[in-house]
């Protein structure tokens, strides 16, 4: 990654920009993973790497999942272990006048469940989405997503045909207000009208986006993206995290491996990203870096690091938990 130029960090100017936010609200740009005085410069020439380990939990204790991520109820009827070769990457590039975001997420390990096991080798999601800048509200241009995975089909499984494996391809292609969404086999393409209407970020890019923001206590910022399977807009909320009591208040992260050392502590913010709706969920949480313990983990926070993201698995099984490693 370029040099971090502290001193224009540090320059940084809170600038109002509503940007995923849906009506009156408002959110305002804080330090982020651009070098540069995001109200100035359309695009950063920046190339970052952050590499993660994959991890899965069941979720059913504050050990778990700390005090910000909700338990599960837990489902005895099934677990995973995360095999070795599991990781994901997110790089982050400019190429032709867009920025470029790549992520591959590679899982390897076995499903248990009662009577049995399933071993999973080689799944993998990958996806590069192609957006314009900050004057642009990020504005997708382009998003390719390429899956293959292996999943129960039930809460209990009882064999090798409680499981599929299935994979995918498909494309989304943003006009100034239609997107056409096209998959490699199984489905005709289909047309998303005026999807850029309201507030708009493609879910590809969700984490990414929300590293530029300041995290108050009253963040709660609505916005569409396409759901292509279901192949019409939904509406995400991003709020920070509460405990439960309801207090919003920032967290301590430790990262036991993070960039070779034995143990690197971070102050950080956590937000819940949910879609909305009469069957609305958690779809993931992410937690920023804000603030660290040495000059070293400083300099890392005030890039807004994801440090840790929480997905919920299926059939209320626990979460996977991606942690981070490595920032190049």
């Amino acid at each position: 990654m370029n040099k971090k130029r502290a001193a224009a960090v540090a320059a940084i100017l809170s600038a109002a920009l509503t940007v995923g936010c849906s009506g009156n609200q408002s959110v305002n740009f804080d330090k982020t993973y651009w070098d540069e005085n995001p109200s100035a410069t359309e695009l950063v020439n920046v190339h970052e790497k952050l590499t993660y380990s994959v991890g899965f939990t069941k979720g059913t204790s504050a050990e778990d999942v700390g005090e910000y991520v909700p338990r599960t109820s837990g489902n005895e009827n099934l677990f995973f272990t995360v095999g070795e070769g599991s990781s994901y990457v997110a790089e982050l590039s400019v190429e032709d006048g867009l920025y470029v975001y790549k992520t591959v997420l590679t899982v390897n390990g076995v499903y248990t469940y009662s009577g049995g096991t399933k071993e999973v080798s080689g799944d993998y999601t990958e996806t590069t989405v192609k957006f314009k800048g900050i004057k642009d509200k990020f504005r997708p241009v382009e998003t390719v997503k390429k899956a293959r995975n292996t999943t129960p089909v039930s809460t209990a499984p009882s064999g090798d045909e409680s499981f599929i494996t299935s994979g995918y391809e498909l494309k989304i292609t943003y006009g100034e207000k239609d997107a056409t969404v096209e998959f490699q086999t199984g489905r005709s393409p289909y047309v998303i009208k005026n999807y850029g209407k309201k507030d708009y970020i493609d879910n590809e890019t969700a984490v990414l986006v929300f590293r530029a923001f300041a995290y108050t206590e009253t963040l709660s910022c609505s916005y569409r993206s396409i759901e292509p399977f279901k192949g019409d807009l939904e509406t995400v909320q991003a709020t920070t995290v509460s405990d439960s009591s309801g207090a919003q208040k920032k967290s301590e992260v430790i990262l036991k491996s993070f960039m070779g050392a034995n143990e690197r502590k971070f102050t950080a913010q956590g937000v819940k990203f949910a879609t909305q709706g009469s069957y609305g969920q958690p779809v993931l949480y992410a937690f920023y870096s804000v603030d660290g313990d040495t000059s070293s983990t400083k300099t890392y926070a005030a890039k807004r690091l994801p440090l840790l993201i929480y997905q919920p698995a299926i059939f209320n099984s626990g979460y996977f938990i991606y942690t981070l490693e490595s920032v190049n």
